[in-house]
């Protein structure tokens, strides 16, 4: 369990942006029995297991229990499908990446725009990757103009729209990215 838990909690801290200093202010454990944990050099006791879960938000199971690693496939044209009926827009759920984060392929017509997307949680960000074609999204005060190939990471906790301003049919992946809780 030792480099298991202690892996698990680094790349737990790390994922959260925490300094190990951070994490011993919100757990009452020590920097050093914290970098000794992370390290997997011995077994933590385990009041400092369920501390360092605590100001993880995490249960001590999850920390603990060594994560199965799993492949998904999805096969083109198996995704989940869902067209909007005002623009004719193609959405295709390919994956769910966890904390409720999901990788989608979304097709648009010439000159077709999406209903404005309402505010997701604060901290959510969304990445666009444009396939063909091209792609305006505006995202408050601001507009991004891409094109084939071009990537964009923007805050999505505010409303934001998404249109296809040329002739051309364009193809883009979306990742939604919630923040974890």
């Amino acid at each position: 369990m030792d480099n298991v838990f202690g892996q698990a909690v680094r790349d737990t801290r790390r994922a959260r942006g925490l300094t190990l200093d951070e994490l011993a202010a919100r757990s009452g454990v020590s920097r050093a029995a914290l970098s000794k944990i992370e390290r997997g050099d011995g077994s933590p006791r385990l009041h400092h297991a369920l501390r360092i879960a605590e100001a993880l938000e995490r249960p001590l199971t999850e920390l603990a229990s060594p994560q199965p690693e799993t492949v998904t496939v999805v096969r083109d044209g198996t995704a989940p499908r869902m067209v909007d009926p005002d623009s004719g827009a193609l959405r295709e759920a390919l994956l769910e990446l966890g904390h409720g984060s999901e990788l989608v392929r979304y097709t648009l017509g010439p000159r077709a725009a999406l209903a404005p997307f309402p505010a997701h949680e604060p901290g959510t960000r969304e990445a666009f990757l444009v396939l063909t074609g091209t792609l305006s999204v505006t995202n408050g005060h601001t507009t991004v103009e891409l094109a084939g190939e071009d990537t964009a990471l923007l805050p999505a906790d505010r409303p934001h729209t998404v249109r296809n301003p040329g002739d051309e049919t364009t193809r883009f992946l979306l990742t939604i990215l919630r923040p974890p809780h």
